[in-house]
């Protein structure tokens, strides 16, 4: 009898020791996020977010009158929903895409000054941006903006783009389980393909996962957990191209109660990063959302060492990890997590 997700983590610290040794190199895009943990506020940013006080009135003063672009604190959604449109103006001019998001749609200016405060949100990665950009422009211009939104993994950018795309557009197909994937059924081509876990039929969740569907593999693979070898190996082969290449979260999140059975570290971890990193998972439908505590877990496995103060690869990785669970995920323990990492580390460390 398997055990559940829950009973398998308990004994992941038994085995994760592995990841602590783990030697992967730091991309230039990461250097850039190392380097924002250095900044005066962060530590200050960490402290308010962790504590749930939700005023970044002084910390956003502070980044703009030292010209910091993209400043963390000024990013924060809830503090720019109570700005003023010449605010978010300044602030969108240092590379704050949420506030260029919300200048757009608090400026009530002219077409053009919308449409160039969403396309720079969207340059930026801002997703629900270009799906607004796709929705104002004419003509064959607006695909090219849903195709960013749909590659930021933006539902509605999916949906829009699915049905202005001709019927026999090769990538229709994908966006079509793509949005399934999403728990967007609402463009289901038949009875059979709500893929929300209560399919009767085993020959239409196949059909299905034959297809392309994440979400109908990850079904697939859940009914094996009761004959754990199959579930081991058919389940890990199903699920691989679903996380590592297509890096659908619940298919990562299954891979790893997987690689826990087979204590399996490294494949652990690579699967929890990925799954951390990634915005594709579904939205609202229940049993399949993102796991609110991933990149903490994940970052916590790596984290074995707590009393050395040297800033060696794993707590680089864990940093990053926390960093994203704290500011994208909205993970409060990453953010207390984080702090004390920082508050013990010197980043100038060798």
């Amino acid at each position: 009898m398997l055990h559940t997700r829950h009973v398998l983590l308990l004994f992941l610290s038994f085995f994760l020791y592995a990841c602590a040794h783990k030697s992967d190199t730091i991309d230039s895009l990461q250097h850039e996020h190392l380097k924002q943990l250095q900044s005066a506020n962060y530590l200050q940013y960490l402290e308010t977010r962790a504590s749930l006080i939700r005023d970044f009135s002084s910390l956003c003063a502070s980044a703009v009158a030292q010209g910091i672009k993209n400043a963390i604190a000024c990013n924060d959604i809830d503090f720019l929903q109570t700005q003023s449109a010449a605010n978010l103006d300044k602030l969108c001019a240092l590379d704050v895409p949420n506030a260029c998001f919300l200048y757009a749609t608090k400026s009530h200016g002219t077409i053009r000054l919308t449409a160039d405060s969403l396309q720079k949100a969207c340059v930026l990665g801002h997703a629900e941006a270009c799906a607004n950009l796709g929705a104002i422009t004419q003509g064959d211009g607006a695909k090219s903006w849903l195709q960013k939104a749909c590659a930021l993994d933006n539902v509605r950018g999916c949906k829009a783009l699915y049905f202005a795309l001709d019927s026999s557009d090769t990538q229709r197909q994908d966006i079509y389980y793509k949005l399934l994937d999403f728990g967007e059924d609402s463009v289901c081509e038949d009875d059979g393909c709500q893929i929300q876990g209560h399919f009767v039929q085993e020959n239409t969740l196949q059909n299905a996962c034959a297809k392309g569907s994440g979400m109908a593999c990850v079904a697939v693979v859940r009914k094996m957990r009761q004959t754990p070898p199959r579930y081991m190996s058919e389940g890990q082969r199903i699920l691989h191209k679903h996380c590592f290449v297509r890096h659908y979260v619940p298919a990562c999140e299954e891979l790893q109660d997987i690689y826990a059975l087979q204590k399996n570290a490294d494949s652990w971890f690579a699967a929890g990063k990925i799954a951390c990193e990634s915005m594709f998972f579904a939205q609202g439908v229940l049993g399949y959302e993102k796991s609110p505590h991933l990149c903490t877990r994940v970052a916590d496995s790596i984290v074995i060492d707590t009393s050395s103060t040297r800033l060696d690869s794993p707590k680089k990785q864990a940093m990053l990890l926390y960093k994203i669970g704290c500011e994208r995920g909205n993970e409060e323990k990453a953010c207390t997590n984080l702090h004390e990492l920082l508050t013990r580390v010197s980043l100038q460390s060798p």
